[in-house]
């Protein structure tokens, strides 16, 4: 299966039947390279000071900065980009009342780096199979990704298969694109971070969301301190975990959670 592919102008409907049919789909040049310079600029200082992978996952020869959205105003409007979330909230609304920030993290594969395992993401929640759609992830591209640079790696369509299904060599893709481009995959879709066999770092940005439900992966309530998460778009502080999911889920002395960050608190946001 070929990886879909598609121009900043596309329809959301045309993505998302991507992702239901491929389980992943890149968008070039979604954002402009003003963006794209300002969270790079963000994100230097943060990957220079940071340490090396330790392990074969992390990579021996890859950095990696999370928290972006207490690093990044960039990143915080890109993870609210209309596509990016119609798409996440177009897979993860049929199965939960709201959609929530999970991880945000960079990924900067070093020069020399090995291919990363081929790995699901969905594994980390104890849910057995069938089950339905828990996470789309966003890969920003920082930098230009190509197959050389280690471009991440997917595997169309695999979002689709049995858990003991292996991919087979001519169905790994690597996501050329040019920087300020997108790929999307579903937490079901096979993936892993590509070999670089290039003289500079390949970097990536993470952004993903999840049902509302689940546990995130990366806990925002305390990378993003409550100072910072009052100066968000309302919109953004329900995504980090400032609203209720249903009627019962992460309610404050019986209310909305984001009366935490009001002035005055709308006595109306009082759940039951």
């Amino acid at each position: 299966m070929e990886m879909p592919r598609f121009d900043a102008d596309a329809a959301l409907t045309d993505v998302s039947k991507a992702l239901d049919e491929a389980g992943c789909a890149i968008v070039e040049n979604l954002v402009e390279d003003a963006t794209i310079d300002a969270l790079a600029a963000d994100l230097e200082p943060a990957i220079d000071a940071r340490w090396i992978g330790v392990d074969e996952f992390a990579g021996f020869k890859t950095k990696r900065v999370s928290g972006l959205m207490a690093l990044s105003a960039a990143a915080r409007d890109m993870a609210l980009n209309p596509l990016a979330l119609g798409a996440a909230e177009a897979l993860l609304l049929p199965h939960c009342d709201a959609i929530q920030l999970h991880v945000t993290h960079t990924v900067a594969i070093g020069p020399g780096e090995k291919t990363q395992m081929i790995h699901r993401d969905d594994g980390i929640w104890y849910i057995p199979d069938p089950k339905p759609p828990l996470a789309l992830h966003c890969m920003w591209a920082v930098t230009d990704f190509t197959a050389e640079n280690g471009g991440t790696l997917m595997v169309p369509g695999s979002h689709l298969w049995p858990a003991d299904r292996e991919p087979e060599a001519g169905e790994i893709i690597s996501t050329v694109m040019p920087r300020g481009s997108v790929a999307f995959y579903s937490g079901a879709t096979l993936h892993g971070g590509g070999a670089n066999n290039s003289n500079g770092p390949r970097i990536g940005a993470l952004i993903g969301y999840l049902l509302g439900w689940l546990r995130q992966e990366e806990n925002q309530y305390l990378t993003v301190p409550p100072d910072l998460a009052r100066t968000f778009p309302e919109k953004l502080q329900r995504l980090i975990g400032y609203s209720l999911h249903g009627a019962h889920l992460g309610w404050i002395d019986h209310g909305d959670p984001h009366i935490m960050l009001e002035d005055e608190p709308n006595p109306a946001a009082r759940a039951f």
